[in-house]
């Protein structure tokens, strides 16, 4: 299935108690726009989905539970709530808008160094064990969907909740973290052995050292003592 319709949402125009202020991006599943909330005018991130493609109450309801399951979980943008625009005939969900870099517009031309990029992934490795902790399978673990806010920490703002959490699951959201440090530091520098072991670069040497997220966090620690 390509991407959904574009709305066109212009500064301006309001969707419920929300202004829109500017496009923020267009996927396979809806249209992100920045908006603010009309008594508090705090901002927030505003998704909506094309009901045409498939996006019914039914489908979007259980992305909106799933995402309340994971209310609490430092690393995981907030759920507010969810809601139907009449005008355009489309359900919509209100995030926690954080403000900061994709990561795929993150790193410098040479790189991040290699202990920042190191901690980085270590943090998002912690988001994807309290998902999975919460039976959720994160997916999708791309840089385009995580944001390295003001604080320098990473933030999941998408996650793919079409397929439930399963062991091999568990080991891809692993794999997929795993390749972001390879990413990150685009090789600069010499990445010592013994980190290249904890963090494989291949999906199938993860998925034969690793069977979930808090294993991969236990092989960090052992190596770097924090």
């Amino acid at each position: 299935m390509g991407r959904v319709k574009s709305f066109r949402l212009r500064r301006g125009r309001t969707i419920g108690d929300y202004s829109i202020r500017e496009r923020l991006g267009r996927g396979w599943e809806g249209e992100v726009y920045r908006v603010r909330e009309k008594y508090s005018q705090s901002e927030r991130v505003l998704k909506l989905f094309d009901y045409k493609a498939g996006y019914r109450f039914s489908r979007v309801s259980r992305f909106c539970r799933k995402y309340e399951r994971l209310t609490g979980v430092n690393g995981v943008i907030r759920f507010h709530h969810g809601g139907w625009s009449v005008d355009h005939r489309a359900h919509y969900i209100v995030m926690e808008y954080v403000p900061g870099k994709t990561l795929e517009r993150f790193p410098p031309r040479g790189g991040v160094p290699v202990f920042r990029a190191l901690r980085i992934v270590r943090d998002i490795l912690r988001v994807v064990d309290a998902c999975h902790a919460r039976q959720c399978r994160v997916g999708d673990i791309a840089p385009e969907n995580i944001i390295i806010g003001s604080d320098d920490r990473p933030y999941i703002i998408d996650l793919d909740f079409g397929k439930t959490l399963t062991r091999s699951a568990a080991v891809d959201d692993v794999a997929a973290v795993c390749k972001l440090f390879y990413f990150l530091t685009k090789g600069r520098g010499a990445i010592p052995a013994d980190l290249r072991r904890a963090l494989p670069k291949k999906a199938n040497v993860v998925a034969a050292r690793y069977k979930n997220a808090k294993q991969a966090l236990a092989a960090l620690h052992q190596l770097t003592g924090i």
